[in-house]
């Protein structure tokens, strides 16, 4: 049995294990440790050699075990890739969770609390105790409701998990100003033109539409306390969000067409010929303009 087949198996075994209840013997304990160590010694195999690895293999080992009744494959392809998904997703997570610094010192002079305080104020002043338990329990609470979202919204769990590491590191990077490098870190490595579009289409496609469902749900309830904070919350990143696109986002650049290449063709789908310098194109172009010859059509 290869390596992809014993996971199968392993996971398989925790699926039926959950939906049979493991308390109630839907699995016995010898047979889930056996499951767990060729899951950990899975992602050992795969991911051992990346920082922190040994927590979030743990991480995402827990995940697991508590999700494996929504795993849906059917061959150890599938295993392999749902498996490397949560792992990926408890990396993400964690790199999140080390921003919170209970002694308050901040990497690069970096406030990370500029959301709880003023949003449009770009040179707010230090944040009141406590502000960043606020901002890490609002963040966590939005993720959740992100995740709910969408289940509703993508009934791939590729895409969905696609999507969710998307709309993460955009609040990497809009909300805790993490640069490039911080965010190919929390990704397990990225250039920087992926984590751009990656950035993008969480802001666009994922966090601005679900924040807006959660917005409209908020606005039909009344609300106090914590749920009236979080509806604060949301509304003041709403305004975070929308204000850092571009003008032109979602819309066709007309500056990119008609624009050569070195050594190459316009990258418009339509070439052009009357900007051409090339001799036998000049050529061409000139005997199309003549029209045909009054000798049987010919050329002239």
């Amino acid at each position: 049995m290869g390596a992809e087949d014993a996971v199968y198996e392993a996971l398989d075994a925790l699926r039926r294990g959950a939906r049979g209840g493991f308390e109630q013997g839907g699995m016995e304990e010898r047979a889930l440790r056996d499951a767990l160590r060729t899951l950990l010694a899975f992602f050992d195999a795969r991911f051992g050699k990346r920082s922190h690895h040994d927590e979030v293999a743990q991480r995402a080992l827990i995940k697991a075990h508590r999700y494996a009744d929504r795993f849906e494959g059917s061959v150890p392809a599938q295993a392999a890739a749902w498996l490397t998904r949560i792992y990926r997703t408890q990396l993400i997570d964690l790199h999140r969770a080390s921003l919170n610094d209970p002694l308050g010192k901040r990497r690069d002079g970096r406030d990370a609390f500029e959301l709880m305080e003023q949003v449009a104020d770009e040179a707010s002043s230090a944040p009141p105790p406590g502000a960043e338990a606020d901002l890490e329990r609002m963040l966590e609470r939005l993720l959740d409701d992100v995740d709910d979202w969408l289940e509703g919204a993508q009934k791939r769990a590729a895409v969905r998990a696609a999507w969710r590491r998307n709309a993460e590191l955009a609040l990497l990077s809009k909300v805790r100003q993490q640069s490039a490098e911080e965010l190919a870190a929390a990704v397990g490595g990225a250039n920087r033109d992926t984590l751009y579009k990656w950035v993008e289409r969480g802001r666009d496609r994922v966090l601005l539409p679900a924040i807006g469902a959660l917005r409209s749900r908020l606005d039909s309830e009344e609300h106090a306390g914590e749920d009236a904070a979080y509806a604060r919350f949301l509304a003041q990143l709403e305004e975070l969000l929308d204000g850092g696109r571009r003008a032109d986002a979602g819309k066709p650049r007309p500056a990119r067409r008609g624009r050569v290449r070195p050594g190459g063709y316009p990258t418009s789908v339509q070439y052009d010929e009357s900007q051409t310098t090339e001799p036998a194109a000049l050529a061409a172009r000139d005997r199309a303009a003549a029209g045909p010859s009054r000798a049987g059509g010919a050329d002239e």
